[in-house]
């Protein structure tokens, strides 16, 4: 189960209705999504400051962009829409039930330029030199192959392509040990810049306080960070 999923369930405490998103789009094929789900993606265009998530990863028409981590869907879904059907969204994640429910989501929605599909825990997958941009959100603490995830996605990334993170961290685990802060879902920025900067990644924005995270669905407080391969100029769109 991806720490996305586990939140949900979390929060909601037992199993949610079911909701035919095939009922709700002119597809053949019907994706059951939970009530629970939905609620919860309802409930972060509120908090999360998912448009500014996505202008932070300065895509156009056209461009392809990587959602790792991608859970249930929630960011794939409106990165499809921001590139349109001349791009590609490459929506990754490790467990595989996670993914069976995303294949068939993004098949319900007929989401032709969405490709779902599971990735390592050292390796997402993805293709040498072809992504504009590439997002993780609430799920680079997860990574206990993080020096190898990052060499990937950088080699993934074209030259002028950017790295979004979105992670969150709470003032209680502020210095505590990197294994310590992944076991409790949390991760602070410092580390994560630090590890950007080896695996040859330039940090070009940095804000610590992006967002605050509800407390019914575990609180802290959301930081983003926006990185570049090495030796590349930022230019912003």
């Amino acid at each position: 189960m991806t720490r996305q999923c586990w939140l949900v369930a979390a929060c909601f405490g037992i199993a949610a209705t079911r909701v035919d998103i095939g009922a709700l789009t002119s597809g053949a094929e019907t994706s059951q999504v939970s009530g629970a789900v939905l609620r919860y993606e309802a409930d972060r265009e509120n908090w999360n400051r998912p448009s500014d998530v996505i202008h932070a990863l300065a895509l156009g028409t056209g461009d392809t962009v990587a959602d790792v981590g991608a859970g249930t869907g929630y960011f794939a879904l409106k990165l499809s829409r921001t590139v349109g059907t001349s791009g590609t969204v490459y929506a990754i994640d490790i467990d595989p039930a996670t993914v069976r429910d995303l294949q068939a989501r993004v098949r319900a929605e007929r989401l032709t330029n969405v490709r779902v599909s599971q990735g390592r825990l050292d390796d997402p997958g993805l293709p040498f030199g072809a992504l504009d941009a590439v997002l993780i959100s609430d799920a680079y603490h997860e990574m206990v192959e993080h020096k190898a995830m990052l060499r990937a996605l950088r080699l993934a990334l074209k030259p002028s392509g950017r790295l979004v993170i979105l992670e969150k961290t709470k003032p209680r685990d502020a210095g505590r040990p990197r294994d310590v802060q992944s076991r409790n879902h949390y991760i602070e920025s410092s580390i994560v810049a630090s590890e950007l900067t080896e695996a040859g990644f330039s940090v070009v924005d940095r804000v610590e306080k992006f967002a605050e995270v509800p407390a019914g669905y575990g609180g802290g407080v959301l930081w983003r960070i926006v990185a570049v391969p090495k030796g590349r100029v930022l230019g912003l769109r």
